[in-house]
């Protein structure tokens, strides 16, 4: 399965290739050359928007796509899901989530909670294309 790595142009779409269950790594601060290490290191595709980028030393995608729908649709095409890895992971900070009791998750990291309610469907048939 691939690992991500989004710029600021596509913070946004890292949430959902996270619940899609795709590891994916986002940072403001980082400059182009440590981003690109760290792309080469953990062999993580870099996702933006920006068509300046022209040399660049690890594998990249970059969207045309404005809307954060389009993109995820864009990036789904050209990767498929695991689907049991689908909510896998916090949305916020990309940590692996632990299981609880009546299929409630918990980030280790951020101390968020995920359950299957509403939110959760809406996001599942988006990521499902539904």
């Amino acid at each position: 399965m691939p690992k991500f790595f989004c710029d600021i142009n596509v913070q946004r779409l890292a949430k959902w290739l996270r619940f899609a269950g795709f590891d994916t790594m986002t940072r403001r601060e980082l400059s182009k050359q440590r981003i690109e290490y760290i792309c080469k290191k953990d062999k993580r595709i870099f996702i933006t928007r920006n068509k300046k980028i022209k040399h660049f030393n690890a594998s990249m995608e970059v969207l045309s796509p404005e809307n954060v729908h389009e993109q995820l649709k864009y990036v789904l095409s050209k990767f498929a899901i695991e689907e049991s890895l689908i909510a896998s992971r916090c949305i916020e900070c990309n940590v692996v989530l632990r299981i609880l009791e009546d299929d409630k998750k918990y980030c280790p990291r951020c101390g968020k909670y995920f359950w299957k309610g509403t939110h959760y469907q809406n996001m599942l048939n988006i990521v499902m294309n539904k």
